[in-house]
């Protein structure tokens, strides 16, 4: 048997069924390894929840561990009516991890993993932070730019991370991230992302974008920013990504959602997950207006929302 996989993420109870179907798509596209799988969480999951996850682990063998981060160890992160604490979790993953874990590959609830792990957990990133995965389109207000390091150095993208642990504890990632916050407050936007962007923006490699394949970039508007290399790359993976992320503001378990890339794919796993039950969600915190357009007017066709995913058509 090859070497065993860590993996950690950071859920609640309300995101956890997602969770438990991105860690159903790996187990079952990687029956040849054993996995070690850690989620961050701020409180207990219900016990139906927490069944269901051991239901998960032993149905494949694996090991699913549930990590309690005390927030008064992380209180100086509470920034009043902006984030949750939760969000900036995984910048202390040398801290909250077992220090006997050298390295470990960080997945957003939001993926599905189609096949072996093996190649990307094999990446060599001796000497360097992580290895990621460039985001989408960058602009002035997002990025370098913003957080002022060099633009050559590029954004990436925090949903997929392959970090180095002892190069984090070494050179006190979490404390430098902590201390960035405090001092660049006003500078962020996308949380957590900016945060690693900032601090480790000379710290880490880039890898092919087939392990964090974002169904943002098959939107013509995302597409037509990038350059040439990257949208042929785009389309030559746009049928066999490695990890596919739904980092998009529908999600494949919406009530309703229009023309989603892969969203057969998620079903799929969500079918013989533990959580094959769960109804999808409803829209939170929405006016009767947003209600009708996606509910009843975006799907009849009446008005025609700006969500097309065209990209994949020009293969």
């Amino acid at each position: 048997m090859s070497d065993t996989i860590n993996i950690f993420s950071v859920t609640d109870d309300n995101y956890a069924p997602y969770c438990g179907v991105m860690l159903t798509s790996v187990f079952e596209n990687n029956k040849s390894h054993s996995f070690n799988v850690y989620i961050l969480i701020g409180k207990p999951l219900s016990k139906r929840n927490q069944r269901k996850f051991h239901k998960l682990e032993t149905k494949y063998g694996n090991s699913i561990e549930f990590v309690n981060v005390d927030i008064n160890d992380i209180k100086e992160l509470l920034l009043p009516n902006r984030w949750s604490v939760a969000t900036f979790y995984k910048v202390f993953a040398g801290d909250l991890l077992p220090e006997s874990i050298d390295k470990v590959l960080y997945l957003d609830g939001d993926m599905i993993v189609t096949g072996d792990l093996a190649e990307l957990w094999n990446i060599d990133i001796t000497g360097q932070a992580l290895a990621v995965v460039q985001d989408y389109c960058i602009s002035r207000e997002r990025g370098q730019y913003r957080l002022e390091y060099p633009e050559k150095a590029g954004y990436f993208n925090g949903g997929m991370l392959l970090i180095n642990l002892d190069y984090w504890r070494l050179n006190n990632v979490g404390q430098r991230c902590l201390t960035y916050i405090k001092n660049n407050y006003d500078k962020l936007i996308i949380c957590d992302q900016d945060v690693l962007n900032a601090v480790l923006w000379d710290e880490k490699r880039f890898v092919s974008i087939k392990y964090n394949y974002l169904i943002t970039y098959l939107r013509d508007i995302v597409y037509n920013c990038q350059s040439p290399d990257v949208q042929k790359e785009i389309i030559k993976l746009s049928n066999s990504p490695l990890i596919i992320h739904y980092g998009f503001m529908i999600k494949p378990w919406s009530v309703v959602y229009y023309h989603l890339p892969f969203s057969e794919e998620w079903k799929s796993y969500k079918r013989i997950s533990p959580w094959s039950h769960k109804l999808p969600s409803a829209p939170k915190n929405k006016s009767i207006n947003w209600i009708i357009k996606r509910y009843v007017l975006w799907p009849l066709g009446i008005m025609k929302p700006d969500l097309e995913f065209n990209t994949i058509n020009k293969a």
